[in-house]
């Protein structure tokens, strides 16, 4: 078919049509554009009087918000329910070493749901305390009076119940819940697949988490109140990288922030050196009115007479570095902390024991950390009195190593710098003359080949496996210990390069008490090691400070090659990249013929 023809007669009346005027095109315009967005077609076919109401002009009926608000108060009974039954089944455990983990605490409690441990950043350790948490009220009950007052890793532990949480629930965020005790290596995808219904995750970055014991937290947002419900119901205590999680809904943060009242007029400075003198921390911090430190803890107290001085001086204190420590410090406008922080320095410097002899041998002093044992002391005696007071000249820091194998074992380690007699020590050593009890056994050591501490825990442990298994290459344990130090299995090469020399002038001294007996340690048995070494104490964590010559000495030691160096210098740590290639190289020394 073809077009059809159109006339020139039709196509004149359709121009002449009538066409909307100017007034109806004004009318148009001015009306009211929110009356069109009141109402909008619905797109679903056949129903065409459906509407949609935009946000703006919503109603909710009152029978729709009575059923909103008892699902809203049946939701915060349950969460409070939560919370109470929380409180009934958690036993709060205290008195726990520093390297207190999940691996620890199941061994604690096999039957615990989930445990949570307070963590410490200044020490890298727990702080002693740990939270277990149970299925039922009757099972914590009878773990609190298994637990209290026990004996677990030569420590004496107190248990108990009661509410270590708050069970109102205004003060959480119904909709966020707090996972805790994840591994420092868990991803996002993981904690997704636990809990699909979580919208949003968040967890620090991996490249944040350089302290690898410390356990990690995660923040899990949901919809709504119901799905985070089920989902702390659902998970409590499931398992992620061997990890039993504890599952709470998160704290609700305070919107409105009370302005403290004072002047900023104190600085608290942690990661401060045993070193270090008042002289040092002016140098970096000069305007500071007065500096109170406290050596066994690392701290200062530093006290300004403006307000200005003090944020000067902590602006400037970004990135310090004072004898080879980075400093941190911390803002304060109350002197309450700085009292607390005099209180605890007082309290450190003296003692006052009972006499038990004029030569003062039988003294024994208790009460102090365990990582700390304090000698080198003065008595002065009074004839008028049958008490002794103990001066602590200073704190010799003595660093404990954790055996996992031989828990039964303990073992110290202290650093000397800038030894003068390494000859008369070495002689001592090689003779067996040295002042310390029976069954504790020394090892002298140079320290120019150490890196870390966790290197002479892998060499007692592989000392203690081989004497256990009647194995042993050398006649003795502390010559065990040398030869489990070095990389190839040449004696002459171990002792020649690990053990203490005439020209020694850092020394490293091990101590292994084998006696397996729960005792205090009296400072009689080490004040006599101790003042046998002439040197200046210092903190063994220093040994991880290295610079060019002891790295390629380390490099030649253990036959690091370059394109491993290269690996090592672009990996996220390279100090633990450098300390797994050297305890890889130990561990091996026995599978190859070197």
């Amino acid at each position: 078919m073809g077009n059809p023809s159109v006339s020139s007669k039709d196509l004149e009346n359709l121009l002449r049509m009538p066409t909307a005027n100017k007034s109806t095109l004004r009318k148009r315009k001015s009306c009211d554009g929110s009356q069109l967005l009141k109402t909008k077609r619905c797109k679903m076919l056949g129903v065409e009087d459906s509407v949609v109401r935009l946000s703006g002009d919503s109603r909710i009926s009152p029978e729709e918000r009575t059923v909103t608000d008892d699902q809203n108060q049946s939701i915060t009974e349950r969460i409070h329910q939560r919370l109470v039954h929380r409180n009934e089944c958690t036993v709060q455990v205290s008195g726990l070493p520093v390297k207190c983990d999940s691996s620890i605490l199941n061994n604690l409690a096999p039957k615990a749901q989930s445990c949570r441990v307070l963590w410490n950043p200044s020490v890298h350790g727990s702080d002693g305390i740990a939270f277990l948490e149970f299925s039922s009220k009757a099972l914590a009950e009878s773990h609190q009076k298994k637990l209290d007052n026990s004996q677990y890793l030569n420590r004496t532990i107190s248990a108990r119940i009661g509410k270590f949480l708050p069970e109102d629930v205004a003060l959480y965020d119904c909709r966020k819940l707090v996972v805790y005790g994840l591994h420092w290596k868990t991803r996002v995808g993981e904690i997704a697949r636990r809990f699909p219904t979580a919208q949003n995750i968040d967890i620090r970055p991996l490249s944040k988490r350089t302290d690898r014991r410390r356990p990690e937290r995660a923040f899990l947002t949901f919809a709504d109140a119901e799905a985070a419900l089920r989902a702390c119901d659902s998970k409590q205590g499931c398992m992620i990288r061997k990890r039993k999680l504890s599952i709470l809904w998160a704290r609700m943060k305070s919107r409105t922030e009370d302005k403290p009242s004072g002047r900023i007029k104190y600085l608290l400075l942690s990661g401060v050196r045993s070193s270090v003198s008042e002289a040092d921390i002016q140098s970096v911090f000069p305007q500071a009115a007065s500096i109170a430190i406290n050596r066994p803890t690392g701290k200062a107290w530093l006290t300004y007479d403006l307000e200005e001085d003090c944020i000067l001086d902590y602006k400037n204190s970004r990135e310090v570095v004072l004898k080879g420590r980075k400093l941190k410090a911390f803002l304060h406008k109350s002197d309450k902390l700085g009292k607390h922080f005099e209180k605890e320095r007082s309290t450190i410097p003296n003692l006052l024991v009972s006499n038990h002899g004029n030569s003062g041998e039988q003294i024994v002093l208790s009460g102090f950390p365990p990582f700390f044992l304090l000698l080198r002391f003065c008595l002065s005696f009074t004839s008028h009195s049958s008490s002794a007071f103990v001066l602590l000249a200073r704190a010799m820091l003595w660093r404990t190593l954790y055996l996992n194998i031989f828990p039964e074992f303990k073992c110290y380690v202290g650093y000397w710098i800038d030894v003068i007699n390494a000859n008369i020590c070495r002689e001592h050593a090689l003779a067996k003359s040295l002042p310390v009890p029976e069954n504790v056994v020394s090892v002298f050591l140079d320290a120019e080949h150490i890196i870390d501490l966790v290197q002479l825990e892998v060499a007692v442990t592989q000392a203690l496996l081989h004497n256990h298994a009647d194995c042993m290459v050398t006649r003795d344990l502390a010559t065990e210990v040398i030869y489990c130090l070095s990389p190839t299995r040449t004696l002459t090469r171990a002792l020649s390069t690990f053990s203490v020399q005439p020209t020694t002038k850092r020394l490293l001294v091990l101590l292994v008490d084998l006696r397996k007996i729960e005792s205090t340690t009296t400072c009689d048995a080490y004040v006599a090691l101790e003042t046998s070494i002439r040197g200046t104490p210092s903190d063994p964590d220093s040994l991880m400070q290295l610079d060019e010559t002891r790295r390629t000495l380390l490099h030649n030691l253990y036959g690091i090659t370059a394109p491993e160096v290269d690996l090592i210098n672009k990996s996220r740590n390279p100090h633990e990249s450098l300390r797994d290639s050297i305890l890889t190289r130990m561990g091996v020394r026995d599978l190859c013929r070197v």
